[in-house]
């Protein structure tokens, strides 16, 4: 199991308690409201889940893949059948839903007359840790999940042993976050995509490296990404091609070493 000292605090989690009138409320609504809760007229007749995670307009909204069905949530919100809606414990029901691994935020909150609706927002990996197994981390930096299945096309962060988390906690916490700098360096300078990367190579006393799905390795050091990536780019441009195996140093200011290596082993059945 992932060393909890590697996970930051966690995100926003927020139950939201009040009453959302669907139209104009007025003191005759009230007052009819007051008879109806006494004859039983304001039971829970609906579960509305909407998942807010992606928003219009979102640039990633393409790649969202959602892991939390509204079932899921309504289970997890375990409301007794005919239950009234004042009596909702929406704090239990908040507690219950962020029982889901992939739930990171939720809003509960009561709709007049016979409505709750609960709103999730999903954790939303960029990247894979490597320790004992593979777990998923935010952009944020929570390591939330240990990753099984199919859904593992993300950059491995490998290098961060579980004997340096449990020395140096907040060293492992430091290499967390700058892995997650280093990957929005990279996309940011247009060198590559995050679909390009296979691996983000960390060493104690080596720092950083890239590791291409091509099998191009490029060593970054502790020095600044963003130089050492525009001198790759400056590189490029005499002739340097990433899709061709070979190992790229760059921790030195003045010059780069190109060692070529052997193409990766083709994957598929024997």
């Amino acid at each position: 199991m992932v060393t909890p000292l590697l996970a930051p605090p966690s995100p926003r989690r927020r139950g939201r308690i009040g009453w959302l009138l669907a139209g104009a409320a007025s003191i005759g609504l009230a007052l009819a409201g007051a008879h109806a809760v006494r004859d039983g007229r304001f039971q829970v007749h609906h579960v509305l889940v909407r998942n807010v995670t992606v928003q219009p307009g979102d640039d990633g909204a393409l790649d969202f893949t959602s892991h939390v069905s509204p079932v899921e949530v309504r289970h997890l919100a375990s409301i007794p059948q005919g239950s009234e809606l004042w009596q909702v414990d929406l704090e239990q029901v908040v507690r219950g839903v962020l029982g889901h691994p992939w739930v990171a935020e939720v809003e509960v909150s009561r709709r007049w007359p016979d409505t709750i609706v609960i709103r999730i927002v999903e954790h939303r990996p960029v990247l894979l840790l490597q320790q004992d197994g593979l777990y998923y981390v935010e952009a944020s930096g929570e390591v939330f999940k240990r990753a099984r299945g199919s859904d593992l096309d993300y950059p491995v962060l490998t290098g961060l042993a579980e004997g340096l988390a449990a020395r140096h906690p907040d060293l492992a916490r430091r290499v967390l976050r700058d892995a997650l700098a280093l990957l929005q360096t990279v996309e940011a300078s247009g060198e590559f995509t995050r679909a390009d990367l296979s691996e983000i190579r960390f060493d104690e006393h080596e720092g950083f490296s890239l590791v291409l799905r091509s099998g191009f390795e490029l060593t970054l050091g502790f020095t600044d990404p963003a130089e050492r990536l525009g001198r790759l780019a400056q590189m490029r441009e005499h002739g340097l091609d990433p899709a061709v195996p070979a190992r790229v140093d760059l921790v030195s200011e003045r010059i780069a070493l190109v060692t070529p290596l052997p193409s990766p082993a083709p994957q598929g059945l024997d």
